[in-house]
């Protein structure tokens, strides 16, 4: 014996009537539903250090295409908790704000070229489920200078190379009165 639906109604494999797609009826009242949010991971630390239009490590810090991509190519992979590589689903947004930036928004693959500053970038990945997982990545830009000095020593009248070399260790010296005066 079979069960009688209703007009619009769908006969389901439990012998119940549904005025809605079985499986789509089932997948809405199932008890295992999956609500867990994928994981992302970076492939160092959540926060990085760059140096100001050096463009040889912002590149890196792009999301992967794939979790099997090379580690050294890519910053950020995703998975669902179920193993499955959701890392396609990866999507970066910058999110601060870039006071007198150049470029006027610094993204994360041009963020070298930011003054320098501490940036926040949001990576966010989905599962087939709907389910979303956020983790902040801090960028921080210095700018590296350099100094050059030079300086010539000489020593008083009569004192020759040895007074000169004695000047000279003196200021080498951290803990001297004279690198002191130097430094100053």
């Amino acid at each position: 014996m079979t069960a009688q639906c209703d007009l619009g109604e769908e006969l389901c494999d439990d012998l119940t009537c549904s005025d809605v797609e079985c499986a789509l009826r089932d997948a809405m009242t199932a008890d295992d539903a999956d609500t867990t949010a994928p994981i992302i991971t970076f492939r160092s630390s959540s926060e990085a250090r760059l140096t100001y239009d050096d463009a040889s490590v912002a590149a890196t810090l792009l999301p992967c295409a794939f979790a099997s991509d090379d580690p050294a190519s890519c910053y950020a992979t995703a998975t669902d908790d179920d193993g499955t590589d959701v890392t396609p689903s990866l999507t970066v947004q910058q999110d601060t704000q870039c006071a007198g930036c150049s470029p006027a928004s610094c993204s994360l693959s041009a963020v070298h070229q930011c003054f320098p500053d501490t940036y926040g970038f949001l990576f966010m990945a989905n599962d087939d489920a709907g389910n979303r997982a956020v983790l902040r990545l801090r960028v921080t830009v210095v700018e590296e200078s350099a100094v050059a000095a030079s300086m010539t020593i000489s020593a008083g009248s009569g004192t020759g190379w040895a007074g000169a070399r004695s000047q000279a260790d003196l200021l080498l010296d951290e803990t001297s009165a004279e690198a002191s005066a130097f430094r100053q």
